[in-house]
Parts: C-alpha cells; structure tokens; sequence
C-alpha cells in the first residue's frame, strides 16, 4: 500500500469523515474521528478497527508507513482540508475514521457504573477511567444521544472509553426498569440522601451505581425507583465535589463493599482457583505478577481465597490443596500468622477479618492479573475455557470419588 493523496474537499472520505463531527451521525454509523498518534494506539489496542487515516504536512512518510504496514489506508491532505474535514479553526495533524465497537445488546457484570445525563466530556472521559481502574467494565446511559467518543472524553478517559461496554436507554425510568429486571441493586448519589454511603449495608446483588447531572444531579425517576439514596460525607464549607471526583470516591468504596460482600460467590467462580488444578502455569505467571503488590506468592493469596470459601480448612486439606508437608508447610503458613490473616479454631484454620478485608484490597490487583492472563480472549472464549475446565473437574472428583 502507498500514502494515496486527495486534494478535493468533495472526496468521499473526506466528506464521510465531515459527517463523524456530528454526535447523531457518530451514533448512526457507530464510528467516530480521532485525533493523534496516541489516541489512534488507544482505540488499536482496545480492539477497534481503523478505516482510514489522514494526515497533513507535518506527519512523517515514516509514521503513516506503519499504519500502512497494518494494511490501513493512508491519504495525504492539505490544512485548509483538514481544517474543513474536522471543522476547526486550527490544524490538527493526524486524524482517523475508527468503527467503534458495537454497543453492548445486554449486560452481567456485578458492578456498572450509570450515567444519568452527564454531559460534560471532561467528566465523562475521568469517570470512564477511574472505572476501568476499579475494574468496571460496563457504563450505561440514560439517554440514546449520548456521546463517548468526543475528543475531550477520550483525551480524559486516557483512551479508556475504548476497551468500555457501552449501552444506551432511551430514558431514565426505562434504564432503572431494565436494571431491576436483570436483577441489579440500585444506587443512586444524592447530597440530600439521609444515608451515607459508609453506612450502606449491601446484599448479595450486582450493584448499579448512579451518578446523576452536574447541576440537577440525579432524575425524579432514579431518586424515587433506587434501592438506596446516599451521599459522601463533606465539611459544610463545600457544597458537593465535582462529578467525576465524586464517582471515584462511591465507586472505590461501594467496589470494596461489593467485594466483601459477595467474596464467596467471587471466589467461586475465580479462574485462579478453577485453573489451580489442571496446572502451575497460571499459578507462576500470578506469583510473578502479585509480587509488585505483596510480598506474599500467589499461593498464599489462592489459600485465603479457598478459605474464604470453604470457611474452614484441616491441616491436611491445606497439605493437600498446596501440596506442601510438615516442616514446608509450617513454613508456609508462618507469613499469614504473622500478618494475622488466618487463625486457629477448633474447628481448623480459619480466613480472619484482616485476612478478609486484605482479599477485598487486593482484589482488584487479582482482576487485573486475571485479565492480563486472558488478554486477546473473547468472552464467549473465557466462558468456554470455564467449562472445560469444570468439565474436567467434575471427572476427576468422579474417579477420586468412586468405590
């Protein structure tokens, strides 16, 4: 492929690309411009794909040879079209048609963030990004003109909106109808809530949180359909905190709330401990990685997970599930007394609160870990690889189990 020129404002790329400058057409075609070298890597690397890219003058043939390496058209164009395509009045040097990733048709996650009629960009962009930190993966709109892709939210977002699961209702009481349909647990932030958001006790449910306009805040609908209303606590010199500022502090706190809560059900369907099984692979690669956070191995954080889950464990199922005897195995466990995660009953060795409240901490780090090691899979091929996995299980407690 060679850097083709286009001279014509009339040209039909050109002329698509004029139409991406419109949130209705960016919606219509599911395809947006972006800007840069840096932002164009972002969409790349969340997987999007890229139609064309153009550039003036001032881009080296040695840059757009790398897009055209990648098999992506490359056109030369002059400022003054440049500046007509993307209808400002400044240069920009290098901009791309992507096709976004299709909005998502249905939602599971156990944490997702919704946006009631945010608008500023800005906001948009650091809530998408603070969100992908803690691990969320899915924002829902309330409202179908909504717009991800703006310029100022992908430059906030850190390319961040990109590798999001975005979905869109027409209207806020249709968005909270569906939320509880699929049996989430809806919170919504309020600075007139009477509860405050420490207090809120959760029950084993996905969790909603919604973060409301930054000057009406929240709908009527949203405030009269959640399940709980709360707010942040603040000195009384300030009257609220900036949206996006806001979301980040509910979203890491009802996270770890989250967490603690349905710690048994996310063990249960942890890959690490489904993976433990069939091989060390997994279990070197998550020693490796969870070095930069603790100085516990992997297969300490994977103990405290079963125990967590098991509730109670012998010192020979320990033995068993580590394969670590006597002397090693005292050994072992010596860092987890020390750092008083685990405890002796009668009963047998038992996760204690720190050990509890330490999993919670971490487990964001885990999901990272965890998705790092599932990089370029697809959920339909994580789910599978589950079921095979169980499957495999399931036939060796067969074998072991018979008479």
């Amino acid at each position: 492929m060679k850097i083709q020129e286009i001279t014509s404002i009339k040209h039909e790329l050109i002329e698509h690309a004029r139409t991406l400058t419109s949130i209705k057409n960016r919606i219509k075609y599911n395809k947006c411009l972006v800007y840069d070298a840096q932002a164009i890597e972002w969409a790349q690397k969340a997987g999007n794909t890229i139609e064309a890219i153009f550039a003036t003058a001032s881009i080296s043939d040695a840059l757009l040879q790398n897009y055209l390496d990648q098999k992506i058209p490359c056109y030369r164009i002059s400022d003054g079209i440049m500046k007509k395509m993307t209808e400002k009045n400044y240069v920009i040097p290098l901009v791309a048609i992507i096709h976004c990733l299709p909005p998502q048709s249905s939602f599971d996650d156990d944490f997702i963030v919704v946006l009631d009629n945010v608008v500023d960009p800005g906001n948009i962009g650091t809530i998408a990004r603070t969100a992908k930190a803690f691990g969320v993966n899915t924002i829902i709109t309330t409202n179908k003109e909504f717009d991800f892709c703006a310029r100022k939210t992908v430059d906030a977002s850190r390319g961040a909106v990109f590798s999001l699961q975005w979905h869109s209702f027409e209207n806020p009481s249709q968005t909270i109808e569906e939320l509880h349909k699929n049996g989430y647990f809806v919170i919504a932030t309020s600075p007139h809530a009477q509860k405050l958001q420490a207090h809120l006790e959760l029950p084993e449910k996905p969790i909603a949180l919604v973060v409301g306009n930054e000057t009406t805040g929240i709908s009527q609908n949203i405030e009269k359909k959640a399940d709980a209303l709360i707010q942040i606590p603040m000195s009384s010199a300030v009257e609220s905190l900036n949206v996006g500022i806001a979301a980040g502090i509910s979203l890491y706190e009802l996270k770890l709330k989250l967490v603690l809560t349905m710690l048994k059900k996310q063990i249960q369907k942890s890959l690490g401990r489904e993976i433990n099984v069939t091989g060390k692979l997994i279990q070197q690669a998550f020693d490796k990685a969870i070095k930069a956070i603790t100085d516990l191995s992997g297969l300490h954080i994977i103990l405290l997970m079963i125990l967590k889950y098991d509730e109670t464990m012998s010192i020979k199922q320990i033995s068993k599930d580590t394969a670590l005897f006597e002397q090693d195995l005292e050994k072992f466990l010596q860092p987890l007394y020390e750092k008083k995660f685990i405890e002796k009953k009668d009963t047998g060795i038992m996760l204690s609160q720190q050990g509890e409240l330490f999993l919670a901490q971490i487990w964001p780090s885990k999901e990272a870990i965890e998705q790092k090691i599932l990089e370029g899979f697809s959920k339909e091929e994580e789910q599978q690889l589950r079921d095979y996995l169980n499957r495999l299980q399931k036939n060796c407690y067969d074998i072991i189990d018979a008479k």
